[in-house]
């Protein structure tokens, strides 16, 4: 239980970025996030090879189309056990709608793409704040008589059943739910706190027996979390403590490391991990 009282201040943090921290996820977790997003492909996908993040340099006038950047896109090049390569477009919007212009944008990344590298593409749009749209999965145009209709895929955030990501097996059940939490507790900085201790103590609990992933899994999810929730020193130094306490106790399974190495924003940890 938390002893000290701490007050509520109304928080204010700048946005992480977005593509560096998905793209370190992702690629340390790469079969995991096609189990979770994709799992249809996961036949067919060569996992012994690694797979290849496109630079941002390579592809940036095809993918650059807003200055915010309150969004992170991702081309993978992914190995086939028949031989082939695939792309894998992946594009995470963070606080904006699956509006006609974002439909316009992802059917852009696609004729683009296909058009000067001639690939076969599997597009994903992840929607973390959108609300329910019937039309967020397809762009179509039509002009007397022409006419497209493109699909892609969505993960909408706010379509997701809490209670079903909270007993799921996979890591990026918990990345989900620090996006969703993200979204809750944008100037609630002890709600953030709360719920950021609460998704902690369900990852050690919940990936702390996963043999030789363990660690992986943890140092993975609780960068990702920590990135994504932040809170102020007072609050962190004390959610340290109390998950230190935890692995101490046996909570899980007295995993061999020191949990503090894991909060990024931490003071005395920032500056190592900004070098990651």
């Amino acid at each position: 239980m938390l002893s000290p009282v701490i007050q509520e201040e109304k928080a204010t943090y700048g946005s992480p970025d977005y593509d560096r921290l998905w793209k370190k996820l992702i690629s340390e977790l790469f079969e995991e996030f096609i189990l979770f997003f994709a799992p249809f492909l996961h036949e067919k996908i060569n996992f012994s090879k690694e797979v290849t993040f496109l630079q941002q340099d390579f592809f940036q006038e095809i993918l650059d189309y807003r200055s915010n950047r309150s969004y992170a896109v991702l081309v993978i090049k992914v190995p086939l056990v028949n031989g082939n390569e695939k792309w894998l477009l992946i594009h995470i919007e963070i606080n904006g709608k699956a509006d006609r212009a974002f439909r316009k944008q992802m059917f852009r990344y696609f004729y683009r793409i296909y058009d000067k590298y001639d690939r076969e593409i599997y597009a994903i749009a992840i929607l973390t704040n959108s609300k329910g749209n019937r039309r967020q999965n397809y762009f179509d145009y039509h002009y007397y008589g022409t006419s497209i209709i493109y699909h892609y895929h969505v993960y909408n955030y706010l379509e997701q059943d809490i209670h079903e990501l909270q007993k799921s097996s996979n890591p990026f059940s918990a990345a989900v739910l620090a996006g969703i939490y993200a979204n809750e507790t944008k100037n609630n900085d002890l709600k953030r706190y709360i719920l950021k201790r609460k998704l902690m103590v369900q990852v050690l609990r919940h990936f702390s027996q996963q043999k030789d992933k363990s660690k992986q899994y943890l140092s993975s999810l609780f960068y990702f979390i920590d990135y994504l929730l932040p809170t102020r020193e007072e609050l962190q130094s004390i959610l340290t403590e109390e998950l230190s306490n935890l692995v101490g106790m046996g909570g899980a399974d007295k995993i061999n490391f020191d949990i503090s190495e894991f909060f990024p924003t931490s003071t005395g940890n920032l500056d190592k991990f900004k070098k990651h």
